[in-house]
């Protein structure tokens, strides 16, 4: 499967990793202790100055800048190997449908890279494209990220003295760390961030539909519509239950949304520890466990 960034490993838990969270309005490091269960030894959470509008064609550069503040003033923060979580408000995602003739890594890849490119036009062409590990007969998802953002946050951790190992949408982790709560009936996974919502739907396992909805207003309402859709396109044959997990904070949700009964996620209290400790977890989502 194609990845991000898969090396790191065992020894980066050996010692003390650095997980940043990078959002348009704020950014989240915290130094972890070594070890399998590691504890929190320093953590720090910053504004991104102006709400993450800096840099025309580059929104993710004002928390980029946030970072670097935080580290140079931070010395505590450093000399870690590095692993991030970066907002779907920077990630696109898709579902690739499932074609006999497309057995290779390569030609998914480059046929992702099509359909993003017939979604979104010419921008899509700077972008890095990452897929999941195929399953037989079943849509793979995948996403793709403005390519000078991983380059740029490389620079940014190197003068730290960190080293970029693992670069994951939010969603992709929130996956990771709640896949096994999704059963074989029409179920759901949401995640909740300040803006933006990502959704993927699931029936036998199998994904059926992804959406990124942004969230001008209430998330209830944008979560309903795009279950009805999904409803309406037949991708499930009922309601089932909706996952919510949350980005940042947690609100109140009611208990059914559109039919679907809501379960809320609890997060962990370390940040996104599903992320395998062998560092190989993979930047996107993948097949639900059978």
């Amino acid at each position: 499967m194609s990845r991000w960034f898969p090396e790191g490993g065992l020894a980066a838990v050996a010692r003390g990793q650095l997980r940043v969270r990078l959002a348009p309005d704020a950014v989240e490091l915290v130094r972890l202790s070594p070890g399998l269960r590691p504890g929190i030894v320093h953590a720090v959470r910053r504004a991104v100055a102006g709400g993450g509008s800096a840099a025309a064609g580059q929104p993710w550069r004002g928390a980029l800048e946030a970072v670097a503040e935080a580290l140079r003033i931070e010395p505590l923060l450093g000399g870690a190997p590095a692993l991030v979580a970066v907002s779907d408000h920077w990630v696109r995602w898709l579902l690739v449908p499932f074609s006999a003739s497309l057995t290779l890594d390569a030609e998914l890849q480059s046929y992702a890279r099509m359909e993003f490119e017939a979604v979104h036009g010419e921008r899509a062409r700077g972008w890095t494209v990452c897929l999941s590990a195929p399953r037989p007969g079943g849509a793979t998802p995948a996403c793709a990220l403005d390519a000078s953002l991983p380059e740029a946050l490389r620079e940014v951790l190197h003068g730290a003295g960190a080293q970029l190992v693992s670069l994951s949408p939010g969603f992709a982790l929130a996956f990771h760390r709640h896949r096994k709560r999704i059963g074989p009936g029409p179920a759901a996974l949401a995640l909740l961030e300040p803006g933006r919502c990502t959704l993927g739907v699931f029936q036998e396992g199998a994904w059926q539909a992804i959406a990124a909805p942004r969230l001008p207003g209430d998330p209830v309402a944008a979560l309903a519509a795009e279950l009805l859709a999904v409803l309406a396109r037949g991708a499930v044959a009922s309601p089932g239950t909706l996952h919510v997990a949350f980005a940042s904070g947690r609100r109140a949700l009611p208990a059914e949304v559109a039919g679907w009964k809501v379960e809320a996620l609890t997060e962990p209290a370390v940040p996104f520890t599903a992320l395998p400790a062998d560092g190989a977890g993979g930047a996107i989502p993948g097949p639900v466990p059978s």
